[in-house]
């Protein structure tokens, strides 16, 4: 909820239980109380026969978007917006850091690596790469990716065809373009390696120059998995050289917000989510699946997996946890609310941190991705024996000790 210190015009939000804003509006009986505890502002809100004290947090600020202008990115330090005719970052307070136009737009391509905003778009000579440190957006870094020698004609409608780059935390920029598949220095924008030109019919190449998508390898710096036609496969692109075919075909429904693949935490076993909705667990060197497909008739996303062995899926405005071993949904979080809606951002290469991301709101919150993790976050605030009416109210059986006690 948003509230609002009519004295002094300050905004906050503070988080409440999922079932009060219908009651509340429809006139419960529950009441809100803000004020200022112990020097800072918080909430207390009374529910049931429970007093709860409500953390209160700054209103993100507001950031002046024109029609089609979208907050593409949230950092700590920034947020990044799509102005449509380029890009502009703004920092917490409102501040703008820095601006850069004649950017974007059809024909172009969009991607951030955590340091650097990368701007893709097709020339006559082919794609050229400009990458714009962050958040200043001064230009720093120029490539010109390989063209495709032979195959089909490329068409002259350039919005028909796509570049797609990706990277890991410690590996080069590896981009797929015209069908070339390509790793560059991000830093110095030197090539890595030899580009190697995918697909042999006119058929594959148009897949590869219309619906290319690329995921890096855990644990593999300049490993990438490769979605084709009829295969996925994974390339070590700074040695130019096929490291496995997996023999399955990936979903190709909405590639620019969906996610088809997802490594585990070793990158030894790949997931896949195939055009018949079913997911596929396959491991890399064997070219084996390693158990029966899973059904996921509402999945339309893999969002990665995590450290203790769970695929994260994402489908009907549902986070979903699935066991890689036995394939049964442990739990799940809804990403939908009446307020705003979270987009999962992906799990860090540790595999215990998820994020999440309200544009509407400019929210971005970092939640843990394992048992463990929220077993850690809860007792950092519950690390305290039960009291005798707490524990009055305990099943029978169930031990009365302190519920964080290792």
């Amino acid at each position: 909820m948003r509230l609002t210190d009519l004295r002094t015009g300050e905004g906050v939000h503070v988080t409440v239980p999922e079932e009060l804003p219908l009651r509340f509006l429809s006139g419960s009986e529950r009441a809100l109380t803000v004020g200022v505890i112990e020097g800072r502002r918080g909430a207390l809100l009374a529910f049931g026969t429970s007093l709860l004290r409500l953390r209160a947090d700054p209103l993100p600020p507001t950031v002046t978007r024109g029609p089609g202008e979208t907050v593409t990115s949230i950092t700590d330090e920034h947020y990044l917006v799509d102005t449509r005719a380029g890009f502009t970052t703004v920092a917490p307070d409102g501040t703008r850091l820095g601006e850069v136009s004649g950017i974007g737009g059809p024909g172009t391509t969009a991607f951030t690596d955590g340091d650097t905003l990368w701007n893709g778009r097709i020339t006559p000579g082919g794609w050229h790469l400009t990458g714009y440190d962050l958040p200043q957006l001064r230009p720093t870094t120029e490539i010109t990716l390989p063209p495709r020698e032979g195959g089909p004609p490329r068409g002259t409608v350039p919005q028909q065809e796509r570049l797609v780059l990706e990277r890991s935390s410690d590996g080069p920029l590896v981009a797929l373009a015209d069908g070339v598949l390509s790793a560059w220095d991000p830093a110095t924008g030197r090539a890595i390696g030899r580009p190697v030109q995918l697909g042999e019919t006119d058929g594959q190449i148009r897949f590869f120059r219309g619906a290319p998508f690329l995921l890096a390898r855990p644990g593999h710096p300049g490993q990438v998995a490769v979605m084709g036609p009829e295969d996925v496969q994974v390339w070590d692109t700074t040695a130019g050289r096929l490291v496995a075919g997996i023999p399955t075909s990936a979903s190709t429904e909405n590639l620019t917000i969906n996610k088809p693949l997802a490594f585990d935490v070793s990158g030894e076993r790949l997931a896949v989510l195939t055009r018949d909705r079913t997911v596929q667990i396959w491991d890399v060197a064997t070219l084996r699946q390693t158990r029966q497909a899973i059904p996921a008739p509402t999945t339309t996303s893999l969002v990665g997996a995590t450290s203790d062995g769970y695929l994260v899926t994402l489908g009907d405005g549902r986070i979903t946890f699935v066991d890689l071993e036995t394939g049964v949904v442990a739990g799940g979080v809804h990403t939908r609310d009446q307020l705003s809606t979270l987009t999962p951002r992906g799990i860090d290469e540790t595999g215990d941190v998820l994020g999440l991301q309200a544009v509407d709101d400019l929210l971005r919150l970092e939640i843990p991705a394992t048992g463990r993790g929220w077993r850690d976050a809860l007792c950092a605030t519950f690390a305290r024996p039960f009291t005798p009416a707490e524990a009055a109210l305990l099943p029978p059986g169930l031990p009365a000790d302190p519920p964080c006690a290792e």
